[in-house]
């Protein structure tokens, strides 16, 4: 750092220690590492409370012309009728349980990750990290095991890989020029100055089970200053770790939104450094331009 501006990243590689320079950098670590270095201001979440990860994994050998018949609420029946057997560890009721562009092959999302005693699980702890591997295969595993018992086009199915690593779905919270505000979802506001149309629920998975908010036909959209930190120059931040409440992120944190952060970003970083302006300074109508120019919906 140079007073609030950075001018380079320490990084370790196999060969060894070097330093990345840089004109203007972009923070897309996820959990906000650069920015929290740099010394932004950041929160964890809700009163130190994040999202919990997960563990996805794919089956194969699902018959979809079965499974397609059961709605989500029977299969939360069924995962309660488990559970009440006493012979099924299955901690999450909600699952998610998509057919695969690839044919009787499903994308599970069903596994709910926390520490010894219902603890929540943050991903910049080393500890946790490794906890939440081991613990999200043997949930899915579990879940497997409920599938093909209980769930009809799961019978023969079995697993073919599961995630390379764990989903975290909430670190950091970097405390931008403007927070997108929970409200600011639930009332589906637009900005002049946005970047981002969403029409996601607010999708918060905690400790004590997943919560979903529906935005009835409409959209919100996401201002460009979410991805500005406070006190630092020369930084972007783009995907889960943007300025937002708790809710907000919960809606805002999905990969399609992270998409467009990124475009914005990267246009607003290209304009700072041919400019020789700050992110800060840059006009956003002209990242505006360039992103419909080239296809965004804004």
């Amino acid at each position: 750092m140079e007073d609030n501006k950075i001018v380079g990243v320490i990084i370790e590689n196999k060969d060894g220690r070097s330093v990345i320079k840089g004109k203007v950098f972009i923070d897309a670590t996820g959990d906000g590492d650069v920015a929290a270095k740099a010394g932004a201001p950041y929160v964890f979440g809700k009163d130190g409370s994040v999202q919990s990860p997960t563990m996805v994994c794919r089956m194969n050998n699902v018959n979809w012309d079965k499974a397609l018949q059961i709605s989500s609420q029977e299969v939360g029946e069924k995962i309660d009728e488990a559970v009440k057997s006493g012979s099924y560890d299955l901690p999450r009721r909600h699952i998610f349980l998509f057919p695969s562009p690839h044919k009787n092959e499903a994308l599970i999302n069903a596994t709910r990750i926390a520490g010894p005693d219902n603890a929540g699980l943050y991903g910049t702890s080393t500890n946790d990290l490794t906890w939440s591997e081991f613990e999200g295969r043997k949930q899915i595993r579990e879940y497997e095991r409920f599938l093909k018992r209980f769930i009809p086009g799961f019978e023969s199915a079995y697993i073919i890989d599961s995630a390379t690593q764990i989903g975290i779905r909430q670190t950091r919270t970097v405390v931008g020029e403007y927070t997108l505000m929970n409200d600011d979802v639930i009332k589906k506001r637009k900005f002049k100055n946005a970047i981002v149309r969403s029409a996601w629920p607010i999708e918060a998975h905690g400790t004590d089970g997943v919560k979903i908010v529906h935005l009835d036909d409409d959209y919100y959209e996401v201002p460009f200053e979410v991805m500005l930190p406070e006190k630092v120059d020369q930084l972007l931040t783009v995907g889960r770790c943007i300025s937002a409440e708790h809710e907000a992120l919960a809606s805002v944190r999905v990969t399609a939104q992270c998409f467009e952060e990124g475009f914005a970003a990267g246009y607003a970083a290209t304009l700072s450094v041919k400019e020789n302006i700050t992110p800060k300074q840059v006009d956003i109508h002209n990242v505006r331009d360039f992103m419909i120019s080239n296809g965004s919906e804004l």
